[in-house]
């Protein structure tokens, strides 16, 4: 079976579109390894590791989410100027340093110096966030990039 868009495009061919799979591939690889490693295997590390408690792990995810949705806007003109292998290559540099700087605060023996530092590190992830063009909720460039990407008989 085949599913005709309104265009006469068919679903095979976006399929075929090279272009639009390493972008798609990109994002998969970013949201399981950037969000994967901050979401879920930060607050175990951090709570192992560090003299950081429950309480100053939920205000990184405040911080985090706070400059998400301060910055957002301003980031997504930022991104819109750039090109797609350049927001992808910021937002991955920016999340390797963030997911670096964790280590650093293994190395800290105070409660306060290592929930500052790490509140740093949220921030500093929260960037790469509003620079990524891996997901909706994440980032309003997203969709209009990866249709960017799709060839004109791939779009309807």
């Amino acid at each position: 079976m085949t599913i005709h868009v309104s265009d006469g495009t068919r679903i095979p061919a976006v399929a075929r579109d090279r272009r639009f799979l390493i972008v798609i591939a990109v994002n998969i690889v970013l949201i399981i390894v950037g969000y994967t490693l901050f979401t879920n295997i930060l607050p175990p590390f951090v709570k192992a590791h560090t003299r950081v408690g429950p309480g100053a792990i939920g205000i990184l995810f405040l911080f985090n989410t706070s400059f998400i949705v301060i910055a957002q806007l301003p980031a997504t003109r930022v991104v819109k100027r750039m090109r797609r292998a350049q927001a992808f290559a910021a937002a991955s540099a920016l999340w390797a340093i963030a997911l670096l700087g964790v280590l650093s605060a293994t190395l800290i023996h105070s409660e306060l110096g290592a929930t500052a530092l790490l509140a740093g590190v949220a921030t500093v992830f929260a960037i790469g966030e509003c620079s990524t063009p891996s997901s909706s909720a994440h980032s309003p460039t997203s969709l209009p990039r990866i249709s960017s990407a799709a060839t004109s008989r791939c779009t309807a």
